[in-house]
């Protein structure tokens, strides 16, 4: 699965991206090996410092503005709702998603996630093809956690 077809978004490539008050949200960099090439991990050595430099799939590297990571959101979204981050549950399968598994009270890995990610989880579900996301549901519900 492509990010376009996650995202439902074309990939572009236009001079007019950063003319006016337009600025990308993130920039996706893509190489064609599954596995992490040097050239991407160098890109996010030499744009961390400035940025937010994570990889969403092994050979996936997500730029975003500093600070913006899905752990912060998660807890904006739950201040927001009033609800306290003990009360939180997150689900995930990339890099991406690390901060947010640990920051969350129960912190699950989808079954096709990366070694680290299965880590950071206090469990791990099914894969996305096997519905994981349904069953960490149906968990959390039996564990009366929601």
């Amino acid at each position: 699965m492509t990010e376009s077809d996650i995202t439902r978004v074309k990939p572009f490539v236009s001079s007019q991206l950063l003319e006016g008050d337009r600025s990308p949200n993130k920039i996706l960099l893509i190489s064609r090996s599954d596995d992490t090439s040097d050239s991407l991990r160098q890109v996010a050595s030499e744009v961390s410092p400035f940025t937010t430099a994570t990889f969403s799939k092994p050979n996936y590297l997500e730029i975003i503005a500093p600070g913006v990571n899905k752990a912060r959101s998660l807890a904006l979204l739950a201040e927001r709702l009033g609800c306290d981050m003990s009360a939180t549950a997150a689900i995930g399968d990339g890099l991406n998603d690390v901060e947010m598994i640990e920051a969350s009270a129960f912190g699950i890995a989808m079954g096709n996630a990366q070694a680290e990610v299965k880590s950071a989880a206090d469990w791990v579900t099914s894969s996305n093809d096997e519905a994981g996301v349904a069953t960490a549901i149906q968990e959390l519900s039996r564990r009366r956690l929601i």
